[in-house]
């Protein structure tokens, strides 16, 4: 019969408890369309499969309550804060569909965003389902597994401590977040840029015109065209810009 000694089930908890809160942050994972059921099954399911080699590398836990409080706590912040670096990407992409629309005139056209719980512009929404699809397609889902496997290889359980080098690659990350978006919205941004131009100089010309009757249809078209003629651009630079984040992540995990 299967014997399961205190300690043992102590290590798979906190195991658990790691996987479940970069489950809970990540993309696709941690998405709210995902049911709770299916979380809580992905990560009761790694953690299982993670078992075998992390409770090699583990030391013997403190089983006092107080003691398993506080690593219960260092495992959640280590899953949150890996969840998040991975989905700093999308939030870059989120925000670069927001600055199209209200470059485009489409900041109106609104939908309800269940993952913040508030009205987004439906372009913002559309290039974070797109990063999904790409994210899937691309196998970065594998990705973050692997980053959790890093994670417990690198830093065992009870070990994690807030260096100071993590705290710059986090804030190094969260400012690639404008960098992804800029990037990505560049196009539209031109396009934009040079169509209000255009309008400023034909309202100069003839003052008699009303720009904004005319501009308003002439800008989503502009905008319109540029966005589909750019989608296959968006593709290579979110692929890049993704392996951009790995790296890093990576070599944070390494370094921890």
């Amino acid at each position: 019969m299967l014997e399961i000694s205190v300690q043992q089930f102590v290590v798979f908890l906190m195991i658990l408890i790691r996987t479940s809160a970069a489950v809970i942050v990540a993309p696709v994972f941690g998405h709210q369309a995902v049911p709770p059921q299916v979380k809580i099954a992905i990560a009761v399911f790694l953690s299982y499969v993670l078992f075998p080699v992390v409770s090699q590398h583990i030391p013997s836990l403190d089983i006092h309550y107080l003691a398993l409080i506080i690593i219960a706590l260092k495992e959640i912040i280590l899953g949150l804060i890996l969840g998040f670096m991975i989905q700093l990407l999308f939030v870059g992409l989120k925000y670069a569909g927001e600055l199209m629309a209200y470059t485009m005139g489409l900041s109106t056209a609104q939908m309800f965003d269940p993952e913040s719980s508030q009205q987004l512009p439906v372009l913002g929404e559309f290039f974070y389902l797109f990063a999904i699809l790409l994210y899937i397609v691309i196998d970065g889902h594998h990705y973050a597994i692997e980053s959790l496997y890093i994670l417990f290889a690198k830093v065992p359980i009870g070990a994690f401590v807030l260096s100071e080098a993590l705290l710059k690659t986090l804030i190094e990350l969260t400012a690639l977040v404008f960098v992804v978006a800029i990037k990505v919205a560049s196009p539209i941004l031109i396009a934009g840029f040079l169509t209000y131009f255009g309008l400023s100089v034909l309202a100069r010309v003839m003052p008699q015109a009303n720009i904004l009757v005319v501009g308003f249809p002439i800008t989503i078209t502009v905008g319109m065209l540029v966005l589909v003629s750019s989608v296959p651009l968006v593709a290579v630079v979110f692929r890049k810009l993704l392996a951009v984040f790995e790296t890093k992540i990576t070599t944070l995990l390494m370094g921890l």
